[in-house]
């Protein structure tokens, strides 16, 4: 039998955030545009950074570029011990996500996972509650304000872990049954009702589902998980398998 997966340990010391690049915009309601702020045409569509500083753009009105960072300061540190906990349970846990955040005029945020390859759906809801019970400053000019935020972890433990993708995945249960992999794919879709979503999941040399996560709406989180840990999966031998798969 191949290594097993070694008792969970916390905080493991090789946790590091990377990817500070943070992008605000501003979605404007009208009005004449406060100098020096980007026209709606010009509206950032990528992450920047300006030396070590996360970079701040809006469409409308002014922006606190520091007000930004101390608060992104404060989530990242809440992230990380998000994951942390995770890894106490799983040890291999690692990948990158991305975090948009629609803030009202309240300063209050929304946020969702539009990219996540961590495969923890336990820590996945860490990280949007820690992003949602931030204050945010108040979109100026506009009547809500897009906070986007990347970060990627470094996978912990000292075991193997191969990286599968849609094809790896149907080719392993193909062996098995030819219709397996439409099958579970056709529930995934359902589970999203017309959604688009991506899932992330660890098997272990048995085929059994030792961790799982989306970056999907939060109401299909559960239904897309339990169709993953419900699923009988081949085993793939030798080593543990983190799977992707877009949806749909």
């Amino acid at each position: 039998m191949a290594n097993r997966l070694p008792p969970a340990r916390p905080m493991l010391p090789d946790l590091r955030p990377v990817g500070l690049g943070v992008m605000l915009l501003l979605a404007g309601c009208g009005g004449a545009a406060t100098p020096g702020a980007s026209r709606a045409d010009d509206a950032p569509t990528t992450r920047g950074e300006v030396g070590d500083r996360p970079s701040v753009r809006g469409e409308v009105g002014a922006l606190d570029q520091m007000a930004v960072e101390e608060r992104i300061d404060r989530v990242v540190d809440k992230v990380t011990r998000c994951v942390d906990e995770g890894r106490s349970r799983f040890p291999l846990l690692g990948g990158d996500i991305d975090v948009t955040v629609v803030i009202d005029q309240t300063g209050h945020g929304e946020p969702e996972l539009s990219r996540s390859t961590l495969g923890d759906h336990r820590v996945e809801a860490c990280i949007l509650d820690a992003f949602a019970a931030e204050s945010w400053p108040r979109p100026v000019g506009g009547e809500r304000g897009t906070v986007g935020k990347s970060l990627s972890f470094d996978p912990g433990g000292d075991l193997e872990v191969q990286d599968w993708d849609a094809s790896a995945l149907d080719a392993a249960m193909r062996r098995d049954d030819p219709s397996a992999y439409g099958e579970l794919r056709d529930k995934l879709v359902g589970c999203l009702a017309g959604k688009d979503g991506q899932v992330t999941f660890y098997l272990d040399e048995d085929g059994l589902v030792r961790a799982a996560g989306a970056a999907a709406p939060r109401q299909a989180v559960d239904c897309l998980t339990t169709t993953l840990q419900t699923t009988s999966f081949p085993a793939p031998g030798g080593s543990f398998v983190k799977v992707t798969v877009a949806l749909p």
